[in-house]
């Protein structure tokens, strides 16, 4: 078969169900390339994470016998088949050579009225897939779990990451609700190039919490201690 994919966001940030969806395809010994408008394809793959108030659909003629769309862009009832989201990420797609991309974990019970993820993957979190499903002994690790502290044996997901001795961007901000001495010190041992947390509601009253991973916290650095804060939602 030849299959091409369409990364429609576009925004430089890797399409994680692209590179699974290319390399079960890759395995196959289907080829699979970015799309090209001129060529005529049995099946194309279109993923869009964001909806149409960040990403507008592309409106071009694609040729191909069948056309796939997914991602929440397009719905929250689309997920690829088991088999293929336990696939390893084909990196070559976007030429990564040596970081690597994936869930640990899904899901969150936090039920936040502006969020999608309870909806789309659960209200609890639960382990998706082990670390060296998607992991190979890259430099860098990038997850992209919603709320990895929240997960039943968070401990061992820890301990793994810190045993990889990789560099561990988590670029979903951790829930500081969830923090405690012991887990501060499991995220001691991972190396981090910054930490991030989420102050979802700023009329929640997290300062002690803050404080207390403030001096507890291997990194010193304020510039490498993140927090995401939402405004104008509920609050001014």
């Amino acid at each position: 078969m030849k299959v091409a994919v369409i990364d429609v966001d576009g925004n430089h940030f890797p399409n994680l169900a692209l590179m699974k969806l290319s390399a079960w395809h890759k395995q196959q010994g289907d080829e699979v390339e970015w799309w090209n408008g001129l060529k005529h394809y049995d099946v194309v793959y279109k993923s869009k994470v964001f909806d149409g108030l960040y990403t507008e659909d592309m409106e071009f003629c694609i040729q191909a016998d069948r056309i796939v769309e997914g991602g929440t862009g397009y719905g929250l009832d689309n997920r690829l088949p088991e088999e293929i989201e336990h696939t390893c990420p084909d990196y070559d797609l976007y030429h990564i050579w040596d970081t690597a991309y994936g869930f640990l974990t899904r899901g969150c019970p936090r039920r936040c009225p502006f969020c999608i993820v309870s909806q789309k993957e659960g209200a609890a979190s639960y382990q998706a897939s082990e670390l060296t499903e998607f992991y190979h002994g890259q430099r860098e690790i990038v997850l992209l779990d919603p709320n990895l502290l929240a997960c039943p044996g968070v401990e061992r997901l820890l301990q793994n990451l810190a045993e990889s001795r990789a560099q561990v961007d988590l670029t979903q901000g951790l829930d500081i609700r969830l923090m405690d001495r012991d887990t501060i010190h499991l995220l001691n041992r991972i190396s981090f190039s910054r930490i991030r947390f989420a102050w979802d509601d700023p009329k929640e009253d997290l300062t002690d919490a803050f404080q207390q991973v403030a001096r507890h916290t291997k990194l010193r650095d304020p510039a490498r201690r993140v927090v995401y804060v939402l405004t104008n939602y509920g609050s001014s």
